[in-house]
């Protein structure tokens, strides 16, 4: 294995991006810091070099900007599709769509229908196709024929997601507000946990059509 030429990481300042009243999605600026390694240079670390990345939301009326370095497309950062409260990295395509809360009991949820019924992330596409070539797979359950393919449960989830946020900002007294909420405010007063997150399962479920004896085992 070749040795990293780089050290990457990026900087989220809460009081620059916003949740978008409209679409749910975060708009504003992230900070990527690159700094070559000894192993590149040969020399001892140069400084750090910074750079602004501005990211959108689906309001945006912009031009297509290209797509920044290491990224597979241009979003940082992400909320939780299922709770909407908690901060996830994203812009790859093996980025997860839950947070650490959410994720074993939409895990929990798919195991007991037997299915992938909420897509965990766009990798989940091709353990899908795998399942689905796998012989004497077990059918999965009656009601799951309503929800079609993989990409119209995706189109489920995210607009169980954007649901979501507006139900969070509705709780906050600001679904009629001029402007956008920093993601600082709102992370601030929308305080996560398992509750939340065992209630917003149950709400994707139900959202899903699923029958009440699939729904995960709370303890």
């Amino acid at each position: 294995m070749h040795p990293q030429s780089r050290q990457v990481s990026i900087r989220v300042p809460l009081d620059r991006l916003s949740v978008c009243r409209i679409c749910g999605e975060l708009h504003g600026e992230v900070i990527r810091s690159e700094t070559p390694s000894a192993e590149q240079t040969q020399l001892p670390p140069v400084a750090t070099v910074e750079r602004n990345l501005r990211q959108e939301c689906a309001c945006a009326s912009v031009a297509l900007s290209p797509r920044w370095n290491d990224y597979d497309f241009n979003q940082a950062v992400t909320l939780c599709r299922c709770c909407g409260r908690r901060l996830l990295m994203s812009g790859m395509r093996w980025s997860e769509w839950f947070c650490t809360d959410c994720l074993p009991l939409i895990d929990e949820l798919n195991a007991r229908c037997g299915m992938n019924i909420a897509p965990t992330s766009r990798h989940t596409l091709m353990t899908s196709i795998a399942v689905q070539e796998e012989p004497n797979n077990s059918k999965p359950p009656k009601f799951a024929s309503r929800l079609g393919d993989w990409f119209d449960r995706v189109e489920l989830l995210e607009r169980h997601a954007l649901r979501v946020v507006r139900e969070n900002l509705e709780s906050l007294g600001l679904q009629s507000m001029a402007t956008d909420i920093t993601l600082g405010e709102y992370l601030e007063r929308l305080p996560a946990s398992r509750t939340v997150s065992q209630q917003r399962v149950c709400a994707l479920a139900a959202a899903f059509g699923v029958p009440r004896q699939f729904l995960p085992i709370v303890y």
